[in-house]
C-alpha cells in the first residue's frame, strides 16, 4: 500500500566531478521522514564504521612567537563535523578551550594573529526546499563545513538581541490586527 501513496525524491551527485549521477523528484518539496535519518545513519555506519570520529584540524601558518605573544594565521580546517560543541555530544565540547590549552602549553599568553576557517565542502548551506516549519529541527539546519553548537542561537525578540551575537540580524515585528467577530 505504501508504495502507491508515498513520495520519494532522490538526488545523487558525484562529489569529485560535480556531475549529477541520478535524480528523481529532486525539485519536489517533500515532507522529510524519520526513516531518512535511519537510512543515513545505516549508510554512515556501513561506509565509515562504528569507530569513525570527525576530526577538525587546527594549524598555524606564518607564525612567530615572541615573549608569549603569538602572531600568524590560525586555520580551522572544517570537515562537516555536525557534533562540534554540540549540546547532544558532551565529549565534543571544549573545542576552543583545547586550542587555548595547546597554545598555552607552548608558551603562548597572547594571540594577536588571524583566525580563518577553511571550508572546502562544495554546495554547503541552507537547504532551499524545506518548509519554514522544518528549520528549527536538526534535519532542517542545512549542511555546512563548519557547524558550531548545533548551528543555533538564542533570540530575544523584545530586545532584538541574540546569544551569541549575530551580526546584521534584523528583526521585523508585525502586529496582527484582530477582528472582532461578535455580532
Amino acid at each position: 500500500k505504501g508504495e502507491n501513496t508515498a513520495s520519494l525524491g532522490l538526488y545523487i551527485k558525484d562529489l569529485k566531478t560535480g556531475k549529477v549521477v541520478f535524480e528523481s523528484n529532486a525539485k519536489k518539496a517533500l515532507i522529510p521522514a524519520s526513516i531518512t535519518k535511519s537510512l543515513t545513519s545505516a549508510t554512515a555506519l556501513s561506509l565509515l564504521g562504528s569507530d569513525f570520529r570527525f576530526r577538525t584540524r587546527v594549524t598555524l601558518d606564518n607564525y612567530r612567537l615572541s615573549k608569549g605573544r603569538l602572531t600568524g594565521t590560525l586555520t580551522v580546517h572544517a570537515t562537516g563535523d555536525p557534533t562540534l560543541e554540540s549540546e547532544f555530544f558532551m565529549d565534543n565540547r571544549g573545542f576552543c578551550d583545547s586550542i587555548a590549552r595547546r597554545l598555552a602549553e607552548r608558551g603562548v599568553r597572547e594571540f594577536a594573529g588571524t583566525i580563518t576557517v577553511e571550508d572546502t565542502i562544495p554546495d554547503s548551506g541552507q537547504v532551499e526546499s524545506w518548509s519554514i516549519d522544518d528549520t528549527p529541527w536538526d534535519y532542517g539546519a542545512g549542511f555546512y563545513g563548519l557547524n558550531w553548537k548545533d548551528n543555533t542561537f538564542l533570540l530575544y525578540p523584545a530586545s532584538g538581541k541574540s546569544k551569541p551575537h549575530v551580526p546584521d540580524l534584523k528583526i521585523i515585528k508585525h502586529r496582527n490586527k484582530s477582528v472582532d467577530l461578535k455580532r
